[in-house]
């Protein structure tokens, strides 16, 4: 987080990417969580959107909803085994 704040961009991703390879090593979800919100917001401040969503999905769906609230986009949140045509309609 502190090279991120200090805007040492490229920095802060490898020691985030470092960190998640670590706490995945240790099957450690909860703390890699935090870290793929953390690596998200790193990544949509570099509007690499694309891989922010697909990083914040990682995070859990919260991370997403927050990132698309910010940003006032909308977005509908599914769960895997939905039925699709209820949305449509």
């Amino acid at each position: 987080m502190v090279a991120q704040e200090q805007r040492r961009f490229e920095q802060a991703e490898q020691h985030y990417r470092q960190a998640l390879d670590i706490k995945l090593e240790f099957s450690d979800r909860h703390s890699a969580a935090g870290t793929y919100h953390q690596l998200g917001v790193l990544l949509a401040e570099l509007n690499r959107h694309g891989a922010a969503v697909t990083t914040l999905l990682w995070a859990g769906p919260e991370g997403v909803l927050g990132y698309y609230a910010e940003l006032d986009l909308p977005h509908v949140l599914v769960r895997p085994g939905s039925d699709l045509d209820e949305l449509r309609a």
